[in-house]
């Protein structure tokens, strides 16, 4: 994905039901999430929760956790109380980014993951972002930092500055 947005290629990704979205696009809000976790004190190689399912969301986060020099811990869904907090306690997660159909389970967990910096709430009409957590559009629509982001994407990738 590096690779394209460097040749300027912005072709579509998948869509979603009946959204789509341009790598660009993606990229943007990658870029996005990636300054969230920035902002939030993480750094290279710290771990992010990806605790989703299979969503356009799930990709921007992982991309944005990669991009960042951060590592992606994929959460199985299915998992119960005990078993996440075993795999973030574990990975030693700093932060986690769950889907809102999650958010009691997470809740009930938060007290027992105080290493976790930030949660990231992916809204799906089942619940309101909680307080303790931030609302992933707003983090995606976040422009500050997100330019420092993509120059560390950049470097990383060794990647020309688009013209």
């Amino acid at each position: 994905m590096e690779l394209r947005r460097c040749l300027g290629n912005d072709g579509r990704h998948r869509p979603r039901g009946n959204r789509r979205l341009s790598w660009r696009a993606f990229d943007r809000r990658a870029d996005g999430i990636a300054a969230q976790l920035l902002r939030a004190g993480l750094g290279r190689h710290d771990k992010v929760a990806l605790y989703l399912y299979n969503t356009p969301e799930y990709l921007e986060s992982a991309f944005a956790a990669m991009k960042s020099g951060l590592v992606p811990v994929n959460t199985n869904y299915r998992y119960q109380h005990d078993e996440l907090h075993y795999l973030w306690d574990n990975a030693d997660a700093a932060a986690v980014i769950f889907d809102g159909e999650f958010i009691d389970t997470v809740d009930a967990l938060r007290a027992r993951c105080p290493h976790v910096r930030l949660w990231l709430h992916v809204a799906t009409g089942t619940s309101a972002c909680p307080p303790w957590a931030v609302a992933y559009e707003v983090a995606v629509t976040s422009s500050r930092c997100a330019s420092d982001c993509a120059a560390r994407a950049r470097a990383l990738w060794d990647c020309p500055r688009p013209r």
